[in-house]
């Protein structure tokens, strides 16, 4: 078990709760939240620490190399599929199924089987002139929320009555003078994506994931690249049990047709 899985099993044993636990051990709130999620990992002094609050200890052992992470993974893949966060609130982003987009990064990872935690989407959108029609429908039609910056900056408006076409010329024009290095923020309701206009084909490497909102389009797995220390820990762990296991999620993913 990893050291975030300790904290919770020992709160959880203790009946605390996590500002409890916290002003007990002497840390704030949001940090012990962060261990319990896995998002930073205590030195093993704090880990004695939290732990001895919550009347516990820890009483070290030898294991073999990476266990830790491959009982994680282990744990994402016996739970439901609908229960992860990266699934659940796709299903706010279902008329996405118009687009051609893959989701990357850390959601990417996630919705792959990585326990890794997830702040918000990560896609790629074909650079077309139909990607640009389709997300201007999304805003005018759906009510899509399209920004420069994460709820910050510039947001394009358009009526609901705008004509498709007019709309379309409008937002291409907006990403012009907003949005220079074609990275944008896509927002419809308690979701959020960091998009980026790509390559048409690097746009159809993807494989499907299927959710009870229907299949999603994820990047291939060895095209991931994780943000930190930790999420490439676990990508690399992951790439090596997807190899033993032969389910192919690793290979090369024939353009458009998704595994």
């Amino acid at each position: 078990m990893d050291a975030g899985g300790l904290i919770k099993r020992a709160r959880v044993a203790a009946g605390l709760s996590q500002r409890m636990l916290a002003e007990r051990a002497g840390v704030s709130r949001h940090a012990l939240s962060r261990y319990e999620r896995a998002s930073r990992v205590p030195s093993i002094r704090t880990l004695t620490t939290i732990l001895a609050a919550a009347g516990w200890q820890v009483r070290a052992e030898l294991e073999q190399l990476d266990a830790d992470v491959r009982a994680a993974i282990a744990r994402v893949a016996a739970e439901p599929l609908a229960d992860r966060i990266t699934v659940s609130r796709w299903l706010t982003f279902t008329e996405l199924a118009d687009l051609a987009y893959r989701v990357e990064g850390a959601a990417a990872a996630n919705l792959l089987g990585a326990p890794i935690p997830v702040d918000h989407y990560d896609l790629a959108v074909a650079d077309t002139d139909e990607t640009v029609e389709v997300l201007a429908r999304l805003a005018t039609v759906h009510r899509y929320v399209i920004e420069a910056g994460r709820r910050r900056g510039a947001r394009f408006y358009a009526a609901r009555s705008t004509p498709d076409q007019s709309a379309a010329r409008r937002l291409r024009d907006w990403f012009r003078a907003h949005c220079p290095d074609g990275t944008f923020w896509l927002r419809s309701g308690f979701s959020e994506a960091r998009t980026r206009f790509a390559a048409p084909d690097d746009v159809a490497r993807y494989v499907d994931v299927s959710t009870p909102h229907g299949p999603v389009r994820v990047a291939p797995l060895n095209e991931i690249e994780g943000a930190d220390d930790h999420a490439r820990r676990v990508l690399h762990v992951l790439r090596e049990m997807t190899h033993e296991s032969g389910d192919g999620v690793e290979t090369d993913t024939v353009p458009g047709t998704g595994s």
